[in-house]
């Protein structure tokens, strides 16, 4: 007996140092390790552990060239030297030249010990873009792509996105609300848009047209197209574009009718349609714009609209014994030229060389005023999560998952590290890559992005989702070829970015673990940012608004410390919709102001994931928002007490604001029938407000109400009429085969 304890004992030990000797290995990744790259490529390597960087020096990471001669590259590290970015030379590498990057395993953790394993890749520089030049190269990049990914999940539809002001149609009276933008001068679709008199809005299934005459207002006329989900819309001139998701069969030619193209209707397709409003009664459509793919977003820059897609292609066209029969690439139709489907042109399909994506970013614009020319469309094999768009350029931003080796589920479950960043040019409606880089950390969204003057900025969260690994926040400044020239780092370690505006020389940043620091940072020399002040209060704000030059408005959550019976550490628990107006007249010591909470423990508000849901008046402050709202009561069951979440208002709260007199509550809004249920009715969901002058005018799915801001009343309430069948529910076609 005692023979077989000792060997189990044995066994045992043996069996924990194998462990040990596997999980105590420290790996390192190579992120986007592609054999093509830009010639200001900078490499990313990431480490499972802290590193000493003392050990890092140019005998063991290096740069060698066809020659084997050392190429000066400089190093830069993470504040937690988990991540090494090895920058390419000052002006830059060769075009079309060959280099081998070289990590030797002698260089050792803060732990003192070694790299499991050296890393040495070879790579090739390009100068502009490569082209995709037939299918055979396509479906080679595609298996090679795949190979990191799980092929039968295809990545989620990105959230919608959530500085300076807004921005609307040209015709636009100046005394009439906009959509709330991010960036002036360039339009972002909603589903409302407020031209002169008219409002247009777009519901789950079509478009109403209303006539604003306050209380002589009526519905004009509806747009609805077959199979057609509208999903946002912008109005120009005389020309309104609906923009949203179909889901009708693609008409395939026989000879593609093959096996390989299983399920050929099944890909979701976005549209862009434009109508002549010239008459308001009788809208004329002229134009329609399918693409395949899901819509990401779409921007407007005068006449000229953007329309941002991802594509993910069939893959089961590859798995199908190498047939060559099934199409690879995105299809799409514009009627200004056919109204059959075609293939997007080999000579505008590019591949990014330091990409790793296995999708297609779409990006296709065409000219309001143009209904004869072709729409210009250029392919990318690489998706995107977030868009920004300046006047000048269009940045996609794309999270990167760690190399999970060959496990599904580790595929499945793994957390992006680091944010691929790719720039575009813009000029008269046509789209050129320009340049790309990655940055360590995952962006909030598109507010983490900002272009001002000849710096570009971003903020980023790093460990974001790693319990091991505390996490922390920082911002990088690039010049306008995305090379780095300043970073800010270790900012709220242990939270994450809730919220970011840049304005001008500034950044304001709002993290949160238990309470709300917001930091004012300064931008003036992008080479040098540095935090100004802080400011730590309870709750979160989920967006800011800029008012003026020396006041922010958050929107948020409010938050209460409850003790935890499981440990020592208070659990945060949101409470109501809180409202901040913060003063930031002293930089280097803001303040909260005034405060606002609404509602209980369960409320929410759709501002708090997308901005555009913000009402702005464009001269009287006034501030308003769709809110749900719940409160909490104290339920006794026999012996048993406990809180009950209660559904209590639905609708839209009105705020004045200002500086003076803080935040005050103007009116409420609603559309919800008389009865009180226990949840909200949801065609009568108050979705959104728009004004022209004195007289405002909300909007559900079932009705248009007016109201009167000067006499401070509703004077007239509007039916909209029944919404048609939503397509969505109706079965997909077959495909259409042609002879």
């Amino acid at each position: 007996m005692k023979k077989w304890f000792l060997l189990g004992s044995l066994f045992i030990v043996i069996v924990m140092a194998g462990a040990y000797l596997f999980t105590g290995r420290i790996t390192a990744e190579l992120s986007s390790a592609s054999a093509y790259v830009p010639v200001y490529k900078n490499w990313t390597v990431n480490f499972s552990e802290e590193m000493d960087p003392e050990t890092f020096q140019s005998s063991a990471v290096k740069v060698l060239d066809e020659s084997d001669q050392t190429v000066p590259v400089s190093l830069t590290w993470n504040s937690t030297h988990t991540s090494l970015q090895i920058e390419a030379p000052e002006q830059g590498y060769q075009i079309g030249k060959q280099y081998r990057l070289h990590i030797a395993e002698d260089v050792t953790a803060a732990s003192g010990r070694n790299l499991a394993q050296s890393i040495s890749h070879t790579f090739e520089t390009v100068g502009d873009l490569p082209n995709i030049e037939d299918r055979q190269q396509l479906a080679t990049l595609l298996e090679e792509r795949s190979n990191k990914e799980d092929r039968l999940f295809s990545s989620s539809e990105a959230m919608e996105e959530s500085a300076s002001t807004a921005d609307s149609a040209a015709s636009e009276s100046n005394s009439a609300s906009r959509t709330n933008t991010q960036v002036q001068g360039v339009d972002e679709a909603d589903i409302i848009k407020m031209a002169g008199n008219y409002i247009f809005f777009s519901r789950e299934s079509d478009t109403v047209i209303a006539k604003g005459n306050q209380e002589d207002s009526e519905i004009i006329s509806t747009i609805y197209e077959e199979n057609f989900h509208p999903t946002e819309l912008y109005t120009y001139n005389d020309a309104l574009v609906i923009i949203g998701n179909k889901s009708p069969a693609i008409d395939i030619n026989k000879s593609q009718a093959s096996k390989a193209t299983t399920f050929p209707g099944m890909q979701t397709q976005t549209a862009a349609y434009l109508y002549d409003i010239t008459d308001k009664n009788h809208p004329e459509k002229v134009r329609e714009i399918t693409v395949e793919g899901y819509h990401l977003s779409s921007r407007r820059v005068e006449g000229h609209v953007y329309l941002i897609t991802n594509f993910h292609p069939p893959f089961q066209v590859l798995e199908d014994g190498g047939s060559n029969d099934g199409e690879l690439r995105p299809r799409m139709k514009d009627t200004a030229k056919s109204t059959q489907w075609t293939p997007v042109p080999y000579e505008n399909m590019h591949y990014i060389p330091d990409s790793e994506e296995s999708q297609f970013l779409t990006i296709t614009s065409f000219d309001i005023n143009d209904t004869e020319s072709e729409a210009n469309v250029v392919s990318y094999l690489g998706t995107s999560d977030q868009i920004y768009m300046s006047k000048k350029h269009l940045y996609t931003a794309v999270s990167q998952l760690p190399d999970s080796g060959n496990s599904v589920f580790d595929s499945q479950m793994a957390q992006p590290v680091s944010t691929e960043i790719i720039q575009f040019g813009l000029e008269d409606g046509t789209v050129s890559y320009q340049a790309s880089n990655v940055v360590n950390g995952t962006l909030i969204n598109q507010f983490a992005m900002d272009e001002r003057e000849d710096s570009f900025r971003v903020a980023v969260t790093t460990n974001q989702w790693n319990q091991n690994d505390q996490s922390a926040n920082h911002i990088y400044t690039f010049d306008l070829n995305l090379h780095p020239i300043g970073k800010l780092e270790g900012l709220a370690k242990g939270e994450h970015i809730y919220s970011v505006r840049f304005m001008e020389k500034r950044a304001y940043m709002v993290t949160f673990k238990q309470v709300d620091p917001l930091f004012v940072i300064d931008l003036e020399d992008p080479e040098k940012p540095d935090v100004l002040g802080e400011l730590k209060i309870p709750g979160f704000s989920n967006y800011l608004h800029p008012i003026g030059d020396d006041y922010l408005l958050g929107f948020g959550q409010d938050t209460q410390l409850v003790d935890s019976q499981n440990s020592g550490e208070p659990v945060v628990r949101t409470d109501g919709l809180k409202l901040s107006l913060f003063d930031i007249t002293d930089v280097e010591n803001p303040v909260e102001k005034f405060t606002e909470i609404i509602g209980g423990s369960g409320s929410y508000s759709e501002l708090n994931y997308n901005h555009k849901a913000l009402y702005l008046h464009p001269e009287k402050n006034l501030f308003g928002f769709p809110v749900t709202l719940f409160e909490e009561k104290t339920v006794h069951k026999n012996d048993v007490s406990y809180q009950e979440q209660q559904f209590v208002f639905e609708g839209a709260f009105l705020y004045q604001v200002t500086p003076e007199n803080g935040i005050k509550l103007k009116e409420t809004f609603t559309h919800q029938p008389e009865k009180q249920e226990s949840h909200p009715d949801w065609s009568s969901e108050l979705r959104r407000m728009v004004s022209k002058g004195d007289y405002l005018y909300s909007f559900s799915y079932n009705q248009m109400k007016v109201y009167d801001l000067e006499a401070q009343k509703s004077i007239q309430t509007v039916k909209l009429p029944e919404q048609p069948r939503d397509p969505r529910m109706e079965p997909v076609e077959e495909p259409v085969i042609q002879e």
